[in-house]
């Protein structure tokens, strides 16, 4: 879902350098809470601590949902019911669906409309500081507050941004580290690699791929001329592999100088305003992990499992085999 250019500032503005910080701290909490759960768990079911994971089920997704879920104020037992709303949006923009089942989703986002209303009805009676009420009470330009169809917008572009492109870019950085065990090394000896670390994936496999634009003017592409009007699908993804931009485009380097010149939060005036989020969560949620893990690694006959979506890249499933550090009070 595009968000109209007149109210891009809105958002831009709710995602204030206090809200991020705020939700920075938010983000190491929900992270810390999630790795001791699994290591608790990994002990009580082997007695060793180490075994194997869905890095998706229980890291990755339940992060960047819970982060977004409680910056917008739903309630912690609404979160399953949270991403089912965003699986919703991403099958419908992304995969072929049939009439029958794009039935079924429709009513399900109409579900998460009347959620969300609700919510909204209510930040406008008893204002929170949360990220909700600064949507709420934005006034564009000193103009009149947004009204329920804006907000729900707006909040079906957070509903899919806010999480499943942040799950996305957290499991494509972790399926790097495994596949390179020297980078592995490196990052685990240096943690001001992270950030680098985010910068290359978000350029060597940006979370989405393509999305929708429409052309404002006659535009020359290769030769080829796109009419004012046209509805073109523009490749975030080809664009980041671009060899006039990225020297051996190919190659995955957490030591290339200009990695963040990718465009995988868009750029210019489209330029994601939750970027500062998104990155935020890779970096923490990265450190968190391992700092709580001392060995991570793939399952022998695990591989993970892409989803069949031309739009984004995500994975579905990801096994992973963790060894927590060792508990000192334990011992």
């Amino acid at each position: 879902p595009a968000v109209p250019g007149v109210h891009r500032r809105v958002i831009a503005e709710a995602f204030s350098p206090r809200r991020i910080r705020q939700l920075e701290a938010s983000v190491r909490q929900i992270a810390t809470e999630l790795c001791d759960g699994i290591a608790a768990d990994l002990s009580q079911e082997t007695g060793s601590g180490k075994a194997e994971i869905d890095f998706v089920h229980r890291y990755s997704m339940p992060l960047t949902i819970t982060v977004i879920a409680d910056a917008l104020g739903v309630s912690r037992e609404d979160t399953t019911r949270f991403k089912s709303w965003s699986d919703t949006v991403v099958e419908r923009l992304g995969m072929l669906v049939p009439e029958d089942r794009d039935l079924v989703l429709l009513a399900d986002y109409v579900r998460f409309q009347h959620y969300f209303v609700d919510l909204v009805e209510h930040r406008r009676t008893t204002p929170l500081d949360d990220l909700l009420t600064d949507l709420v009470t934005a006034r564009p330009g000193g103009d009149e507050p947004l009204d329920n169809e804006e907000l729900l917008s707006f909040l079906t572009v957070l509903l899919v941004a806010g999480n499943q492109t942040s799950t996305s870019l957290l499991n494509s950085m972790l399926l790097h580290l495994l596949r390179d065990q020297a980078l592995m090394a490196r990052v685990r000896a240096d943690r001001s690699l992270i950030p680098a670390l985010v910068e290359e994936t978000l350029r060597y496999q940006s979370p989405i791929q393509t999305f929708f634009r429409k052309t404002t003017r006659d535009a020359d592409v290769g030769g080829v001329t796109i009419p004012s009007g046209s509805m073109v699908l523009v490749g975030f993804g080809a664009a980041n592999r671009d060899e006039r931009r990225f020297s051996r485009p190919e190659g995955f380097d957490v030591d290339r100088p200009n990695a963040r010149e990718h465009v995988a939060f868009s750029f210019g005036p489209h330029t994601c305003p939750g970027a500062g989020l998104g990155r935020s969560e890779a970096r923490i949620g990265m450190e968190v992990l391992l700092d709580r893990f001392a060995e991570i690694g793939l399952p022998a006959a695990g591989e993970p499992r892409f989803m069949p979506n031309f739009m984004e890249r995500t994975i579905a499933e990801f096994p992973v085999v963790l060894v927590p550090v060792p508990d000192p009070a334990a011992s």
